[in-house]
């Protein structure tokens, strides 16, 4: 059986990871990492401007996971991103450009 395709969605730039985690049930968001370092969050049914964008990294985002949140017990929205810039992130998209958490390699000294 084959599956129709509800909907296709072009944007100008690779997208290297993506994760629906990131939303409650009843949004249709998707979190995107790029290969210049972008996080994006987008609303699957008006795709055309981010919800939420920030430049987070300094290199292509690898990875990307999500939780939700909003609802009561739920904890907030956040998102973590990890990058090969050596850092992982986490960021509420209620805050604008700036991550709650940043863990970055620090200097070794021998």
């Amino acid at each position: 059986r084959s599956s129709d395709l509800l909907r296709e969605i072009e944007k100008p730039k690779p997208i290297k990871c993506g994760t629906f985690g990131a939303s409650a049930l009843q949004h249709r968001y998707l979190a995107t990492g790029d290969f210049d370092g972008n996080l994006n969050v987008w609303n699957l049914e008006a795709a055309d401007i981010p919800v939420y964008a920030v430049k987070g990294h300094k290199e292509i985002i690898n990875c990307i996971d999500g939780v939700g949140g909003l609802g009561i017990g739920e904890g907030a929205p956040e998102i973590v991103t990890g990058s090969r810039d050596g850092t992982v992130k986490v960021w509420d998209t209620r805050q604008k450009g700036i991550p709650v958490a940043n863990m970055e390699p620090g200097d070794r000294k021998s």
